[in-house]
């Protein structure tokens, strides 16, 4: 690896079907303290993961296309009962169809054996086991002036762990948002949103939100951004509630040298994991810094909270990481970093503590 990392591989797209075709290459070499998310008896293992794959371009002046996808393989040094092979497909698509209207559809796939961000850990069951996840969603805007849009949105989520005591589950969104520029700062915005999720096996958890909010630019990158609203929930098994939903957070969307980005959300949630409804808390936080020309120093915090309801076990989740990325050529980059997890549950079954360091490096040919 330590010569891979140094060499100057030249970026040569290749064209085809009107796409710009970059082939990707990323070598990791990890050092796991708990491979089995175990709350005693802990495994670790250092884990090699090769992962070539391919970006794809197509631009036009009122289209955009951009298709990715990759597939890992991993190899653990001492546990080799836990190598495998994983993929990953993404895709965007914009297109303007007038001056009014634009439509945007995103759609990922994922086969893997472990979740890649704090988000996704926390509610999940412990363990390491192998799951498929994709999202699909498209965006229909309208602008009916200058300063008044309309969103019509469907989102759908798939979720299918290879685990027998974890359900298969499948979410359907539909929703509808309206925006209005009081000035190029202030942007309020009113929502509605159905959202049904069922269970395999087991039952179907319905929800609809409704709320209001707003975002507001302090600078051209910077913006804070918040929603309140209500949702009238029909849980398995149980009577109807109705409970409150909130959000506040801030973003720096292009800073050259420095960005950062925080949240703080309270909200009942239907997981993709667990067929009880999680009462959640969380606090996200996340800065980067360049330290000096082609380096450059990123940090993430996550902790949360919150109980499985009715019957479920309370569960904290605490993690941080941070890394060092140094371009060693244009289209290369080298990395170091680490992450911390803790997490506390009334189950102690679920309990584990979890750190890892890391290496890779990644190139575009």
């Amino acid at each position: 690896i330590i010569l891979v990392c140094f060499a100057n591989p030249a970026h040569a797209a290749y064209h085809a079907g009107g796409f710009e075709w970059s082939p990707t290459l990323s070598i990791d070499e990890t050092y796991d303290s708990n491979i089995t998310y175990a709350p005693t008896d802990e495994k670790s293992d250092f884990i090699t993961a090769i992962a070539p794959g391919v970006e794809g371009v197509l631009e036009t002046k009122t289209s955009y296309v951009k298709l990715k996808g990759t597939v890992h393989q991993k190899i653990y040094a001492k546990e080799s009962d836990f190598n495998n092979f994983s993929q990953d497909l993404a895709g965007v698509y914009n297109q303007e169809f007038s001056e009014y209207d634009r439509i945007a559809l995103t759609d990922s796939f994922l086969h893997a054996d472990q979740v890649s961000s704090f988000d996704d850990e926390f509610g999940r069951g412990s363990g390491r086991y192998d799951f498929y996840k994709n999202l699909f969603g498209v965006t229909h805007t309208h602008d009916f002036s200058s300063q008044l849009s309309g969103s019509l949105k469907y989102n759908n989520e798939y979720y299918g762990p290879d685990r027998p005591d974890v359900a298969k589950s499948t979410q359907n969104r539909f929703g509808i948002q309206t925006d209005y520029a009081i000035s190029s700062q202030a942007i309020p915005f009113l929502y509605y949103e159905y959202a049904q999720r069922d269970y395999e096996p087991g039952g179907t958890i319905r929800r609809n939100s409704i709320g209001t909010g707003a975002k507001y630019f302090l600078s051209e990158q910077v913006y804070v951004h918040g929603k309140i609203g209500a949702d009238f929930i029909e849980p398995i098994g149980s009577d109807g509630i109705t409970k409150p939903n909130f959000l506040i957070g801030i973003n720096d969307e292009a800073n050259p040298t420095s960005t950062y980005g925080a949240y703080f959300s309270r909200y009942y949630e239907d997981s993709s994991y667990d067929q009880n409804l999680l009462n959640s808390w969380r606090f996200a936080l996340t800065w980067g810094k360049e330290l000096m020309a082609r380096l450059r120093f990123s940090t993430q915090a996550f902790t949360g909270g919150g109980k499985f309801e009715p019957d479920g076990a309370d569960e904290r989740l605490d993690g941080i990481g941070a890394g060092l990325h140094y371009e060693t050529t244009r289209n290369s980059i080298v990395s170091v970093g680490f992450t911390v997890i803790k997490k506390d549950s009334s189950d102690d079954s679920r309990d584990y503590d979890k750190n890892t360091i890391s290496l890779n490096w990644k190139t575009k040919f």
